[in-house]
């Protein structure tokens, strides 16, 4: 967190500016490093606006899928508007030991 590197006088400064703790962290993690610090210039603007287009659309491409987790280990993923087949549940059930899969770790 930047609250831990920030001096008193950046703080006055920031707040005279207008400048908010979360712009500086921001201005930190996108722009470009400079001699005295970080600038963000208008292609780091448009860098960020493009990766952020991009994750909303992985985002939207994992609508309906799901991941079943035993523990903290990944066993199968699957759409969930498909109907699974009962072997899928079989083979969790003999290799995990699970007498109702789809229960465990419900969110």
């Amino acid at each position: 967190m930047i609250t831990e590197v920030l001096t008193q006088h950046a703080l006055i400064r920031m707040a005279q500016h207008g400048i908010k703790i979360e712009d500086a962290e921001l201005i930190m993690m996108i722009g470009t490093e400079v001699e005295d610090g970080q600038f963000v210039r208008t292609k780091d603007c448009q860098t960020f606006e493009h990766a952020v287009k991009q994750l909303i659309e992985r985002v939207w491409r994992l609508n309906g899928k799901r991941v079943v987790l035993v523990g903290d280990r990944v066993v199968t993923a699957y759409h969930t508007s498909r109907p699974k087949s009962v072997s899928c549940y079989a083979m969790l059930i003999s290799e995990w030991g699970w007498d109702e899969p789809w229960r465990h770790r419900a969110r």
